[in-house]
């Protein structure tokens, strides 16, 4: 067969599947047509048996208003979520030399899970601590010698052989002055050192001035224990007497003293000899400077404490500053250390069970050992459970934190759990031109529920008890509600109404999915339609138009 005679053939057989083609078309649109003008007579009812015109019908359904309560619910999905779940890994290398776990022991916060061999730090952290004892003695060191640049008095008294000025350069335990107390006075006399032998410390004693011929009390306060020599041969021994009075003074008055002993012997001094004013202190400087300021001079009396004395020193501040950086960086490798050792002891982070575990008595851990087996242990807080639902835009207003929320679990069928929203994300995310936003809601654990499991969740916005209600698809557009009259050839002025129904323009109030409130324009028992095909008014057969 030639080629052009194939053409030919394959021409004629395109045609024959053509006309095949445009015949099936013309056979549906008949069939289509027909089926229209049926549904139309009959849904309308435009004919009956015996050909005469009939009430219009429609396929809608009877409901009656009622009262009952409305609640006001944002449903939503999610997945069940742990609270928190801590993954610990190790950061530090060594043995594990205590294990205290197992899968699913419940821990409490900060309880023992293992200890890992520190030995190597032990003499670290030895020097760390005596690093902090050194530095630590070295600052208080320096610190008492820039007190001690306040040369204080170390006793009551007056002020005597004071040695410095302002300017001048004090040295370390360099004498200052003296204080002298005013009330106490003394006088050394020599006694022969075979009478002196009968003396002892408070032995009354007789003192007479030798200009005014007086005399006044005394008590030995000192025998001495070595004999001196007199000009005239004879051997003495010092021994003073004090004298205590009332705050007049003695000193460099002329005296010659007697002494009581104990067996009744009146023995005299030797010699007279000049009272003196009992030194009580002598004050020295403590730490060297130059003098800044002088506070006191000689005659004033002064009581223990006071500042006689300042004095600067320079190379002592630089020391102090020295001192406190030092003491401050060796606490600092001490709280290094230490810390170092926190990580020897792994803790639980919080209360909760041991969901993992990787590691077991006897094994080496190490912070460089591959990721997939990095974590020693996973502790699971265990107290409640969370999950996120997603909610629309246009709900997401009526949602607060606080709200109850009602839980049903799909493997757990039949039973309800009760939960609150805690977190609202406020940071919508448009996902096909819809936004929408993330609710976290937790529920108290129970131990049927397991991670993973998906739920259905109603967040109750609110609920309107005692109400007068109708399905929601009854009402129509505009709040249009088509009631039921008594006359059942009843024509509503809007010829779209059936008949034996009104048209009703209603007040609302709170709905829900199934059902919305009726405020006012209805009551109680009142026969309201549904449309069965569209659920929310009568079908208009007019808007089905087109070709197949």
């Amino acid at each position: 067969m030639s080629t052009e005679q194939i053409e030919n053939e394959n021409i004629i057989e395109k045609k024959r599947r053509i006309e095949k083609i445009k015949k099936k078309k013309g056979k549906k649109r008949v069939i289509l047509i027909i089926l229209i003008f049926i549904a139309i007579f009959v849904a309308n009812g435009v004919i009956n048996d015996d050909g005469k015109k009939a009430r219009t019908k429609f396929n809608y359904e009877e409901v009656v208003t009622d009262i009952g309560d409305i609640d006001v619910t944002v449903e939503g999905k999610g997945t069940i979520e742990e609270n928190s779940v801590y993954n610990i890994s190790p950061v530090v290398t060594g043995e594990i030399i205590e294990d205290h776990i197992e899968v699913g022991q419940s821990v409490e916060k900060d309880e023992l899970l293992y200890v890992i061999d520190s030995d190597d730090l032990s003499a670290n952290l030895s020097s760390a601590k005596l690093g902090v004892e050194q530095a630590t003695i070295s600052y208080n060191n320096v610190k008492k010698q820039i007190n001690d640049l306040n040369i204080v008095a170390n006793a009551n008294g007056h002020v005597s052989d004071l040695t410095i000025s302002k300017g001048a350069y004090v040295t370390n335990t360099m004498q200052i002055c003296n204080l002298v107390e005013t009330s106490q006075y003394e006088v050394v006399l020599q006694f022969m050192s075979a009478s002196a032998a009968q003396f002892r410390v408070g032995n009354r004693a007789t003192l007479t001035y030798m200009s005014y011929m007086t005399t006044t009390e005394g008590v030995v306060t000192n025998v001495g224990n070595r004999a001196f020599l007199r000009d005239d041969g004879s051997q003495v021994v010092e021994v003073t007497i004090g004298i205590q009075t009332n705050g007049y003074g003695l000193n460099n008055a002329l005296v010659k003293g007697a002494v009581y002993t104990d067996g009744g012997n009146v023995i005299s001094s030797a010699n007279t000899a000049a009272i003196t004013g009992v030194t009580n202190n002598m004050v020295k400087a403590k730490s060297a400077g130059t003098v800044a300021t002088v506070n006191v001079k000689n005659g004033d009396y002064v009581t223990a404490g006071t500042v006689i004395a300042t004095l600067e020193n320079i190379d002592l501040e630089i020391a102090l500053s020295n001192a406190e950086i030092a003491l401050k960086n060796a606490r600092n490798s001490l709280a290094n250390v230490e810390k170092q050792l926190e990580n020897y002891y792994i803790t639980s982070p919080i209360k909760g069970i041991i969901a993992y575990k990787n590691n077991k008595l006897g094994d080496v851990i190490s912070n460089f050992q591959s990721t997939n087996s990095k974590i020693m242990v996973t502790v699971a807080d265990n107290s409640i459970k969370k999950f996120a639902m997603e909610v629309d835009e246009l709900d997401i207003a009526k949602v607060k934190v606080g709200q109850e929320v009602v839980i049903k679990i799909d493997a757990l069928e039949g039973k309800e759990y009760s939960g609150e929203v805690v977190n609202i994300n406020t940071i919508g995310r448009p996902v096909a031109g819809i936004t929408s936003y993330t609710v976290m809601i937790e529920l108290p654990n129970h131990p049927e529920i397991y991670a993973g499991m998906n739920v259905d969740a109603e967040i109750q916005i609110s609920s309107v008890p005692n109400v007068m209600r109708v399905p929601l698809s009854a009402v129509r557009k505009g709040n249009v509600v088509y009631r039921k009259v008594k006359d059942v050839n009843y024509q509503d002025a809007d010829t779209s109404v059936p008949m034996g129904y009104e048209k009703i323009i209603v007040e609302i109030g709170q709905n829900n999915s199934d059902y919305i409130e009726i405020i006012n324009g209805l009551n109680e028992g009142d026969v309201v339609l549904i449309d069965k095909l569209t659920q929310s008014g009568i079908i208009d057969l007019s808007h089905m138009t087109g070709e197949m």
